[in-house]
């Protein structure tokens, strides 16, 4: 399970960062929509309920280090991919699709985390993936309603780009979730 932690943190690219690159220059709609998403992840204004830093002490906890040497590459990849997208404005819908990957998908994962965490025994410290495997939920719904079909109803020519970027995130992701498999079970993912 450290292993495993210390890849997510190592390849975590900072949510809050890259829904707050990724609103500029979007119409109202999504831009309120991407503003509620970014405050949910800022805490909502206190610093206690701010996302990053829950991460932050999760591995301070476990003593997670991370190091690009000690990465898989296809975590490092998979955090770049969004970097890439949200910090070129010519890949903003690109980065709407993806992200909008990372909260339809946080849900289910984050929450056999927490499970995992929790039979561990770790304490407070995993309220990072225990909060997301609820919150997300609500901020998939909210994505798909405020963000996604608004733009694609009144942009048409936006949606394949979403679409990439959405494919290329999920495609990234199992690409990551394969590495990990080869590197914890190298027997099982050569047989596969």
């Amino acid at each position: 399970m450290r292993w495993f932690l210390l890849q997510e943190v190592a390849g975590e690219a900072g949510f809050d960062d890259l829904v707050a690159l990724t609103q500029v220059n979007m119409p109202t709609q999504a831009k309120l929509e991407l503003a509620r998403n970014y405050w949910d992840e800022m805490g909502r204004g206190a610093q206690a309920g701010m996302h990053g830093p829950m991460l932050d002490q999760l591995a301070k906890a476990l003593a997670l280090e991370p190091t690009i040497e000690g990465t898989v590459p296809a975590s490092l990849a998979m955090g770049n991919l969004l970097v890439a997208f949200a910090t070129n404005r010519r890949y903003a819908y690109h980065a709407i699709g993806a992200l909008g990957v990372v909260e339809l998908t946080a849900p289910w994962r984050a929450d056999l985390v927490a499970q995992g965490l929790k039979r561990l025994g770790v304490g407070k410290e995993r309220k990072y993936f225990a909060l997301h495997a609820t919150l997300d939920i609500a901020h998939s719904e909210a994505w798909n309603a405020e963000v996604l079909m608004p733009l694609v109803r009144d942009r048409p020519d936006c949606a394949r780009y979403i679409a990439e970027g959405a494919l290329m995130r999920l495609g990234a992701g199992r690409r990551c979730f394969e590495a990990y498999r080869a590197s914890l079970w190298p027997a099982a993912a050569a047989a596969a």
